[in-house]
């Protein structure tokens, strides 16, 4: 007795158009390794901000983005973005530079009353750096030294 199969599956050789999109996305790869656009963000400077209640952080909103538009720097996002377990939690992003990407993100994410400012930036440190450390100087002069902890 023969047993025959109906749907037999043959083994094909890879076709030529899937040999030319291997090497295209090889390629892709390879070239944009060195590009710095596509590369992660890594956060290049970080301190966490403590405040007492609404009044230390809608102080905190308004020096930021006071030292923010005095410079020129656009914002994005709001003081009161989305709820998180019974409080508001707040994001803000600090544009510097769009070209490659420059900026800082202060959010409560974690914590109501703990405030994380954060620098990201493909560019080099001398674009954003003496800004960042005047902008932690006038918070720290604003909220106190104590409420002020540099994490990196």
């Amino acid at each position: 007795m023969a047993v025959s199969f109906v749907g037999e599956v043959k083994m094909r050789r890879p076709s030529k158009l899937c040999l030319v999109a291997f090497v295209a996305i090889v390629t892709m790869a390879l070239v944009g390794a060195g590009d710095k656009e596509r590369q992660p963000f890594l956060n290049l400077a970080w301190i966490v901000i403590s405040v007492q209640g609404e009044q230390q952080a809608s102080d905190l909103f308004g020096l930021v983005q006071t030292f923010a538009s005095e410079r020129g720097y656009s914002i994005q996002g709001a003081s009161a973005n989305f709820p998180k377990r019974g409080h508001i939690i707040t994001h803000i992003k600090i544009i510097i530079k769009t070209e490659p990407e420059t900026f800082w993100t202060l959010d409560n994410f974690r914590d109501m009353h703990k405030f994380e400012l954060c620098a990201y930036s493909h560019d080099d440190e001398t674009v954003w750096r003496a800004q960042w450390n005047e902008l932690v100087s006038k918070v720290s002069a604003s909220l106190g030294e104590a409420n002020v902890v540099k994490k990196k």
